[in-house]
């Protein structure tokens, strides 16, 4: 359920794909972190005793995970992708308007070639016999 809280819009942590699944990963690697023996995922340097860490997920698939990493650390590469996703040149209303009709004109000559093509079959067909 979102809600508002300071301004900003929070889901629950299910939504925001840390449901139970991802609850009982991090349960299960918390020992392994709080005896000081895991490394940061994204650093290589050691996650000390106490520090806050997060479960790490793949960049590209968010169903897998790679390792604990520092919150630091694996907030930071959030960081950076979003504003890198933000950063590419947006278009303007003018090039939107002509792929799209480029777009267009292409589902346009795709329809009237598949039509042309059931013409030819059509009239390669040879016709009934009427007797």
């Amino acid at each position: 359920m979102a809600t508002r809280r300071g301004g900003r819009r929070r889901i629950n942590t299910t939504a925001a794909g840390y449901g139970h699944q991802h609850q009982q990963a991090r349960r299960a690697v918390a020992p392994f972190v709080e005896s000081g023996a895991a490394r940061c995922s994204r650093c290589g340097r050691p996650i000390a005793p106490g520090t806050p860490w997060h479960l790490d997920h793949d960049d590209v698939d968010r169903s897998r995970y790679v390792g604990v990493a520092h919150a630091v650390c694996n907030t930071s590469a959030g960081a950076r992708k979003g504003n890198a996703m933000r950063r590419q040149r947006r278009l303007t209303p003018m090039e939107a308007a002509e792929l799209a009709a480029i777009e267009y004109g292409r589902r346009e000559t795709a329809y009237w070639a598949e039509v042309e093509a059931r013409q030819r079959r059509e009239a390669e067909r040879p016709s009934p016999r009427i007797y």
